[in-house]
């Protein structure tokens, strides 16, 4: 298992490499719980955190549909350095259908309640939007102090359709239109949202390090 500095994250924050880096090595070392203490948290290869890529986005102003765009939109809204490359960095006028752009984003910055839950209900896709009800059991999943942030209304198709109307220029704003669906998008969804704060992630970080020193083997 090995992570690749090359693959950047979009939030462009050192810290977040060496958070996703250490929970990748912890899986790849981690073996077996401790008799000493079972009801620690322990780590595996399949760790929702710890696959050993990041998430690629591939994005084409050309062809790529509504749903990516949407959540492209939700990295701009969550990420302005992101934003910023994405306006500065994609040339909407080209007319080139082969040529698309890739950007990285680490698992970490995704809820542990998505991610871990996204194969109960088939969601195989990040650009697959959510229903309302299936969004709210999703962050029924999320700690009960934070689960609202999976549902807030800047999640929402509506909101960052809205938004793609105020950011994007003449030129990215009609391919944005050509994007949409016949039927009128389902603007109550919500989109799989990167809501995770890195906190969440060195806090799980440091109780697997506390787990490792008191009844691990790694």
């Amino acid at each position: 298992m090995s992570f690749r500095s090359n693959n950047l994250c979009i939030c462009c924050k050192p810290e977040c490499f060496s958070i996703q880096t250490q929970l990748c090595e912890l899986a790849k070392q981690q073996t077996t719980p401790g008799l000493a203490d079972t009801e620690s948290p322990k780590i595996t290869n399949d760790d929702v955190w710890c696959h050993p890529r990041p998430i690629k986005i591939k994005f084409n102003p050309n062809t790529s549909n509504y749903g990516t765009w949407i959540l492209i939109l939700s990295l701009c809204h969550h990420y302005p350095v992101f934003k910023e490359n994405f306006l500065r960095s994609t040339d909407f006028d080209s007319d080139d259908t082969k040529k698309r752009k890739e950007w990285h984003i680490n698992r970490i910055h995704f809820t542990r309640a998505l991610l871990e839950h996204r194969s109960d209900h088939d969601i195989t896709q990040y650009q697959t939007t959510l229903s309302p009800s299936l969004a709210q059991k999703l962050a029924s999943f999320d700690d009960v102090n934070k689960k609202q942030r999976m549902t807030e209304y800047i999640n929402t198709v509506a909101f960052l359709d809205g938004l793609g109307q105020r950011i994007l220029s003449a030129s990215a704003l009609q391919k944005f239109e050509t994007s949409r669906p016949q039927q009128p998008p389902k603007l109550q969804y919500y989109v799989q949202a990167p809501v995770g704060p890195l906190n969440d992630a060195k806090l799980y970080l440091s109780s697997l390090l506390k787990a490792s020193i008191h009844g691990y083997e790694v």
